[in-house]
């Protein structure tokens, strides 16, 4: 799937960059590079019993979340004090701890209703304390933890009361008497971080079911965050970005016109430019009629920019790889002929040296001379060597 990020420019305008393998291209920017963000999963709705009213709310915030706003303060901290009036919490917390080489660290992703003084205090406990605290494991969260959202008095139910010091750190930040309701939003198998809140009442069902419908668009991002960049974001960072996106990655216009493109990304137009666009465009539909991302193949995140018009980010499924993808990168990487190049394509998928001279229409000792040639100029003394190089150092 192409992740379609919306981004959004200060006086620039609106762009959109799509994460494919390789780098992204703008009229506006030389190629730089990228990181690639994940897909988010879509949002059921009907299995979480929310009321009309709380779907429209869910899909406006995730909408905000899946919006990076070049230039301006972070999403998060702008839909912070919104969430928690919504979600009716006293207070609001998304942090995720950072592990240094000994200690974990605070790292406040963002927050409402809590003081500088309560977070110090929960940063020199969490560096002072094992690993493991809170009912979770940072470092491998359990499975049935994994983006699903939880209670504390169920955790207590389920895994014993809390440790001492967490007691002491919940009355020492003024939490002591708050129920908590919480999700651990991960990547796989690792944590991108802690999502939720406290108050001073009983959280009910329907509160567990509109938290939960965010993860999603928490989950993604988060880590766009992650592999992008924290904080103010400008134009040169995300084409920057791109490059190290391991999947075609583009930024386009409302329209799926491509701006912006890494080096995989441009080998996908240059293979076949109206394919891609239309592929482009179907997922741009599709993203105005469904929940997050859930757009097919292509993986979209909004890209806001102030005073701008509508651009998105859109990454191209990797796999399965074809080599045709890669044959401008090689073309810049090594000094091949055209010829070259179609050899070391064959190569690539593994054809025999009878099979290339068919595949090509020549003799079987004329393609020996042209894979010889291509391992020369690639600096590869065997064929399996250039194929690794074809598909690692591209």
């Amino acid at each position: 799937m192409i992740p379609l990020v919306r981004v959004t420019y200060p006086k620039r305008g609106t762009g959109v960059a799509m994460l494919m393998r390789g780098t992204l291209r703008s009229a506006r920017a030389p190629y730089r590079e990228f990181h690639t963000p994940t897909r988010a999963q879509p949002v059921h709705f009907a299995s979480m019993r929310l009321d009309p009213d709380d779907e429209r709310s869910v899909r406006r915030f995730s909408d905000a979340l899946c919006t990076i706003r070049i230039g301006r303060p972070s999403t998060w901290h702008e839909v912070s004090g919104e969430l928690r009036r919504w979600l009716d919490f006293d207070r609001f917390l998304v942090y995720a701890p950072a592990f240094a080489v000994d200690h974990l660290e605070l790292e406040v992703v963002a927050s409402d209703g809590f003081s500088k003084l309560a977070l110090g205090e929960f940063g020199v406990m969490l560096a002072s304390s094992p690993f493991r605290f809170g009912y979770y494991d940072p470092l491998r969260p359990e499975p049935w933890q994994r983006d699903r959202v939880w209670r504390v008095s169920d955790l207590e139910r389920k895994m014993g009361p809390p440790s001492e010091s967490l007691q002491d750190l919940h009355r020492r930040m003024g939490v002591a008497e708050m129920d908590q309701l919480r999700g651990l939003v991960c990547e796989g198998r690792a944590l991108l971080a802690w999502f939720g809140g406290l108050a001073r009442r009983e959280f009910t069902a329907r509160d567990k079911a509109r938290l939960a419908a965010l993860v999603s668009a928490a989950r993604s991002r988060l880590a766009l965050d992650r592999h992008v960049a924290r904080g103010s974001t400008t134009e040169a960072a995300l084409a920057a970005a791109l490059e190290t996106i391991p999947a075609p990655a583009l930024v386009v216009g409302k329209q799926g016109r491509p701006l912006l493109a890494n080096s995989a990304g441009r080998g996908l137009l240059e293979a076949d430019r109206a394919a891609a666009t239309a592929q482009l465009q179907a997922a741009l539909r599709a993203r105005k009629k469904c929940a997050v991302n859930d757009t097919g193949c292509i993986a979209l995140t909004r890209l806001d920019v102030h005073g701008a018009g509508e651009h998105w980010l859109a990454v191209f499924p990797r796999e399965p790889r074809d080599p045709a993808l890669l044959r401008a990168a090689a073309k810049r990487r090594w000094p091949l002929t055209e010829r070259q190049l179609d050899v070391l394509q064959l190569l690539a998928r593994g054809l025999t040296n009878r099979a290339i001279s068919i595949t090509l229409g020549c003799a079987e000792g004329t393609a020996e001379l042209h894979v010889s040639a291509v391992l020369a100029r690639m600096g590869a003394e065997s064929r399996a060597e250039a194929v690794a190089k074809f598909w690692t150092e591209l």
